[in-house]
């Protein structure tokens, strides 16, 4: 796979996921799990105390397919990338992979709290807790796939001048 390929798979894994589109018979990747994420937390937070302990699984869930996404697609990152992005910025990359894996660690922990039987207080104060968690977490991936969206076109552009010139 050359540098253009690589660099025009993830941009593709980045649109479509983007657009809500799932790519067919691959594995769920980061961001598809993550507006599922979204979409499960969102109707989560706004249900009322004697919902939350019947949507904890759901989030769990979710949590555990996004975690999965990741793997498979940092993994391809971080098999790839290293000869396209060189060693400086691959560190900054791997940096923000784990930086993520680190958020969804502390969003797991956070969700594997049994909140059966939780006082209101205590559970009202364990549902803020989660909140803020999962609303890190999923700002920290956006920004994340914003910077590398960015860096992917700008190396698309310069590879594909470079193959247009002769010799290239």
């Amino acid at each position: 796979m050359t540098h253009l390929e690589i660099i025009r798979r993830a941009i593709e894994e980045h649109h479509k996921v983007r657009s809500g589109i799932r790519l067919v018979g691959e594995a769920v990747n980061d961001f598809d799990a993550l507006f599922g994420l979204q979409k499960s937390y969102s109707t989560w937070s706004q249900s009322s105390v004697e919902e939350i302990a019947g949507r904890v699984s759901r989030v769990q869930e979710t949590v555990a397919s996004l975690d999965e996404g990741l793997n498979k697609h940092f993994g391809f990152e971080e098999q790839y990338l290293p000869p396209v992005f060189g060693g400086s910025l691959m560190k900054a990359l791997l940096f923000e992979h784990n930086e993520i894996r680190r958020k969804l660690a502390d969003s797991r922990a956070a969700l594997a709290t049994n909140v059966a039987g939780m006082a209101q207080e205590r559970l009202l104060a364990h549902k803020y807790l989660v909140e803020q968690v999962i609303d890190g977490l999923c700002q920290t991936i956006e920004a994340h796939a914003g910077r590398e969206e960015t860096v992917f076109r700008m190396l698309e552009r310069a590879l594909e001048a470079e193959e247009k010139q002769p010799g290239g």
